[in-house]
């Protein structure tokens, strides 16, 4: 949703990177979510620190038409996993994803050990082996925390 290069920039520049972005409607309020990523986690000065830093670029060139809420978050523990970057920024976290193999869908569990373009390795949490895929052949995943 928000592509401009500017703005990711701006979000980097403040130590965290651009995660994510949606636009939602609750209660008649349109809202845009910015999630930013840490590795070692995302603090509220960080959020409230983005939003200040972006809420005047978004007044200049607004995500939306009429009013709108901006908020800024952590993606969460458990988060989508939507692109590859997504991927490479959660090496070493557990997820769960479903992958197009052979034609078949075919569940994994496990942690992911590394990623090297749109190629990614996974250690099977029952298998313990190593799984290996394209990031074209992800057709869900999100990373998990072991409650």
């Amino acid at each position: 949703m928000l592509n401009n290069p500017t703005l990711k920039k701006v979000i980097e520049d403040c130590g965290v990177h651009l995660y994510d972005s949606e636009i939602v409607k609750e209660n008649e309020r349109q809202i845009v979510r910015i999630y930013i990523h840490h590795p070692e986690g995302v603090t509220i000065d960080q959020c409230t620190k983005v939003s200040q830093i972006i809420s005047p670029i978004l007044d200049l060139e607004p995500p939306v038409s009429g009013e709108y809420m901006l908020e800024v978050s952590s993606p969460g523990i458990e988060r989508p996993l939507k692109s590859a970057e997504h991927f490479q920024l959660s090496v070493g976290e557990k997820i769960k994803a479903t992958i197009l193999e052979d034609g078949e869908k075919t569940k994994i569990k496990g942690t992911i050990l590394s990623v090297d373009g749109d190629q990614i390795s996974v250690e099977d949490k029952n298998s313990k082996s190593t799984k290996e895929f394209s990031f074209d052949q992800v057709l869900k995943a999100k990373t998990y925390y072991p409650w």
